[in-house]
């Protein structure tokens, strides 16, 4: 039991500790007036085409009303356009304006030099091992997803 404590213990201040990193790049970067929340929540959105409101809450694990109060900020904030679609006034698409797509840039930037700084200090053997158990721990994840979801369907 050790080990699962140590490995909680690790993930729980690892997320913790990038969470504090992100926070405190955000302040200096070009887009200080955005909330890691927010910042995640454009990364969401994605660069590419528009996306429905459901589609951003899905990707963020929330509901569509929660969604909407960070949307409302983040059109506020000149990040995202909202709009309705002609064939189906019902449906909500957001997208980046150019600003949002800039913040989203460097966010994956940060991200980028953040990670091969990390792995820039692993042995070339260490690395593959920890980005095996990565992949590891990653693929029993997304198992563990499919099988709660398709619980879920036959409920």
């Amino acid at each position: 039991m050790n080990d699962v404590r140590r490995l909680n213990n690790i993930l729980a201040t690892l997320f913790s500790n990038v969470l504090k990193v992100e926070e405190s790049v955000m302040k200096k970067s070009k887009a200080k007036d955005l909330s890691v929340t927010e910042i995640h929540t454009l990364v969401a959105i994605g660069k590419g085409e528009a996306k429905t409101m459901t589609q951003v809450a899905d990707a963020l694990k929330v509901n569509v009303s929660t969604l909407t109060a960070a949307i409302n900020k983040l059109v506020a904030k000149d990040y995202v356009n909202r709009f309705r679609i002609q064939e189906d006034r019902r449906i909500v698409m957001v997208e980046l304006t150019e600003a949002g797509a800039r913040a989203v840039r460097e966010h994956e930037a940060y991200h980028f030099v953040m990670l091969r700084d990390v792995l820039a200090q692993l042995a070339p053997a260490e690395k593959e091992r920890f980005l095996e158990s990565l992949e590891g721990a990653n693929e029993f994840l997304l198992r563990r997803i499919i099988k709660n979801k398709s619980k879920e369907a036959s409920i």
